[in-house]
């Protein structure tokens, strides 16, 4: 009854039951769009103030047998929303 959430894929295929990875391309696009603002704009904060994003570019996986064992129902449309889903169908 323990659910272990990591940042490597290969712990979601043996048994944690979600894990996430970046998303290289939508990040290179976010980093393409701040390099080209800050060359116009100068370095400029963000609306709330801070000089820092949180990494939002993310890729999930997730363990339909580690769900099942914790009671966790995953239907078929949640499924979608997985990038990766384990064990493979």
């Amino acid at each position: 009854n323990l659910a272990v959430i990591s940042n490597n894929p290969a712990h979601a295929s043996k048994g944690a039951l979600i894990s996430t990875l970046p998303d290289n391309v939508a990040l290179g696009h976010r980093l393409a769009e701040l390099a080209l603002r800050v060359s116009v704009d100068g370095p400029q904060p963000f609306a709330d103030g801070s000089r820092v994003l949180p990494l939002q570019d993310l890729k999930f996986a997730v363990n339909r047998r580690t769900a099942d064992h914790l009671g966790l129902a995953l239907s078929i449309e949640r499924q979608r929303s997985f990038d990766f889903i384990f064990p493979a169908r």
